[in-house]
């Protein structure tokens, strides 16, 4: 049943549909996370080669035999892609409104609208980075590949009908020339970290046009013993790409040449080898090829789910991976190949697979607008613990005015707890200095501080950020190092900022390889530490008082929105949303050393415990007296209600240790006070605490 329309034409290529196999493999392999395919990824790039090969040369028969046409062409490709491609997206998006969160649904749902609209590629390439961590939110990430294959065959069809008339060699330039200008361009924006580099079209081209310039050449003419070397090592090099390969590697730019070398070898000679054969033409590799399509669209969503579920060890992958290729069969079977090749009229198909589709997306769009993003449509238990996680502190306006600013940002603007004052503090550091400006706030307010925040995200309180080498760092490592002078020049000048408060997520920063290898901020081992020292040092000459934080522990990944999907309409039993203590120490160890070596060298300096305030003796919380400690779909960032009940549970966990810290400041500020005035005043906030 498998192969009963396509097995039987005269064109049919097993060895194609067997490389089909080895790249969607590949692919999954890397989803799920097995390092030994750490470079799995590739297998797009196969499937890129493997399409501008197929595509090409049913173009080019159409136009042969005189029967292509261009409506033709597009309603072919809609039938062929679209229904298994919507009926995938549809149980998506139904599965992020029952178990993801409410702008998960709605990130679901613009992604589907714009795969309707032939564009996901580029809406992806600007909300995510294909390898980063932040990809396990996105159950549609994979879709990417789909919009780009579609607005490459925007151009090939036209393209080849003008040069139909050509001579075959001034063709073969033609298109030689295109991939070497797609090639360069991928290699530039590869090797400069080009946002969007992985995912557009522009980019990519060369990959097409490899199986492209393929399609024109006969290999009926070689010989078996040429043809089993070629497929040898196009296998081989495909292979070893996947294994090789990694998310580090800048890609695709010239990288991407070894799995198109790989393919294209086993593409243009496979069709007369005989291993190919054997390895590619085998049942169980030709039937993982055949509904190769629809169990790429299947696999990610359900390996998604497994993860979204806790149940991701290798014995639970492998069973999402088993599970996977029965939903793709099924989606083969009874979707994409029946429906494929359905007789309809084409205004039909326009209507049914491209107008339909775009108008359900509008519509639903509009009903998520209208519900908040959908988050109405959830329980009422839900919501409120909702409304308070999905407010980090700087998605709202003054985020906008006072965060990730490279310049100095407006003290009038961006100052913290009682801002009658003129601004006689300030605190600076990265984004786990930013989420606790709620924090601040409470204690601005209580000791009579106006804090002027100075925060930076990824960009450690150091006067000194290090010059790197890697293309992915400049321009966060620019900003961070202009940011930086920037502020401690104003630290050192403006002698009213009497206390500079320090906060960062310290070990990350610490934590490095041994020179002369840095880490991914350009500090090698022993660098940071000493760069916080002469930090530090230099604010203490120039008569600052300094107090450091200690950080908040971050929750565990598989607590991430625990109390939300305890609340979910179909919630699959209530989940402890603790951890073991023994957790957060063992991951707070390198801070507490880092702190240590500070407070041993400068006692002077005031030191704030902020990381046991959620834990006890036994377990840590992710939630302080029903507030959600995290952001939504964050594990290590406070959110405005949370940095505000910080502040609370910070005075009852450690009664007694700000009023220390702040007595330090204020005889500092009295006996400058009495310098310059004659007078003394003693210290006192402006409530009891």
């Amino acid at each position: 049943m498998l192969d009963k329309v396509r097995g039987g034409a005269p064109y049919y290529r097993k060895d194609v549909d067997g490389l089909r196999a080895v790249a969607v493999l590949l692919v999954i392999f890397f989803h799920a996370g097995f390092s030994v395919f750490k470079g799995g990824f590739i297998g797009v790039d196969v499937f890129f080669v493997i399409s501008g090969f197929v595509v090409s040369r049913a173009i080019q028969r159409g136009l042969t035999e005189g029967h292509f046409s261009f409506i033709g062409f597009y309603t072919a490709r809609a039938k062929r892609l679209a229904p298994a491609l919507y009926l995938t997206m549809g149980c998506v998006f139904v599965f992020a409104l029952l178990y993801l969160m409410p702008d998960d649904a709605m990130r679901t749902l613009k992604t589907i609208g714009y795969a309707s609209l032939l564009s996901a590629n580029i809406y992806l390439a600007h909300k995510t980075d294909y390898f980063a961590s932040q990809t396990s939110d996105q159950p549609l990430l994979h879709i990417w590949s789909l919009s780009v294959e579609e607005q490459f065959y925007l151009v090939l069809p036209a393209l080849l009908v003008l040069s139909w008339r050509w001579s075959s060699g001034r063709r073969i330039a033609a298109f030689a020339f295109l991939a070497i200008v797609s090639l360069g361009a991928s290699q530039w924006a590869a090797s400069h970290a080009t946002q969007g580099a992985y995912f557009l079209t522009p980019y990519r081209g060369f990959e097409f046009i490899t199986g492209v310039l393929l399609s024109f050449r006969d290999e009926r003419k070689t010989g078996h013993a040429l043809a089993d070397t070629a497929v040898a090592a196009g296998l081989a090099i495909t292979v070893a790409s996947g294994m090789l390969l990694s998310s580090s590697t800048p890609y695709p730019g010239w990288m991407a040449l070894f799995p198109c070398v790989g393919a294209g070898l086993v593409v243009g000679f496979g069709s007369t080898s005989r291993l190919a054969s054997v390895l590619l033409g085998n049942p169980a590799t030709l039937f993982i090829g055949r509904i190769s399509y629809s169990l790429y669209l299947w696999h990610w969503p359900v390996l998604f789910a497994f993860q979204r579920f806790g149940v991701d060890t290798t014995v639970w992958k492998l069973v999402a991976i088993v599970l996977s290729i029965g939903i793709g069969y099924l989606s083969y079977r009874y979707v994409e190949t029946p429906l494929r090749y359905a007789r309809m009229a084409k205004f039909r198909v326009v209507l049914t697979y491209v107008a339909t589709p775009i108008l359900c997306t509008l519509v639903l769009f509009v009903i998520g607008q209208r519900t908040d993003q959908f988050a109405r449509l959830y329980p009422a238990a839900f919501q409120r613990i909702y409304t308070s996680a999905r407010q980090s502190t700087w998605q709202n306006p003054r985020g906008r005015q006072c965060w990730a600013q490279v310049q100095l940002t407006d003290a009038a603007k961006c100052s913290l707890g009682d801002v009658s004052l003129p601004v006689n503090a300030a605190i600076w550091g990265d984004s786990h200095a930013y989420h606790l400006i709620n924090f601040m706030d409470g204690l601005g307010k209580e000791y009579r501080l106006s804090i002027h925040d100075v925060a930076m995200p990824d960009c450690a309180p150091v006067a000194r950020v290090p010059k790197v080498g890697d293309p992915s760092l400049k321009a966060s490592q620019g900003k961070c190092a202009a940011h930086n002078q920037a502020v401690f020049n104003y630290l050192l000048s403006d002698k009213s900022v009497d206390t500079v408060f320090l906060s960062a997520v310290w070990e990350i920063y610490a934590n490095a390889p041994a020179a002369p290898a840095v880490n991914d901020f350009g500090f090698a081992q022993g660098a940071f530490l000493d760069d916080l020292d002469d930090t530090i040092s230099t604010l203490l000459r120039a008569g600052k008082h300094v107090v450091l934080f200690d950080d908040i522990p971050g929750e565990p990944k598989d607590l991430v929105n625990c109390q939300l999907y305890n609340h979910q309409w179909l919630s699959l039993g209530k989940r402890d949303c603790t951890y073991p203590s023994s957790e957060a120490a063992a991951a707070h160890r390198g801070t507490v050393q880092i702190l240590a070596s500070i407070a041993k060298k400068y006692p002077q300096v005031g030191l704030i415990t902020l990381y046991d305030v959620p834990c006890d003796a036994d377990r840590c919380r992710t939630s302080l007296d029903g507030v959600a400690l995290y952001v939504a779909n964050d594990f290590g960032h406070l959110n405005l209600a949370s940095s505000a009940a910080y502040y609370d549970a910070y005075k009852a966990r450690h009664p007694g240790q700000l009023q220390q810290v702040m007595q330090a400041i204020g005889r500092r500020q009295a006996g400058a006070a009495a310098a310059s005035a004659g007078t003394h005043t003693s210290p006192k906030p402006a409530s009891g605490s």
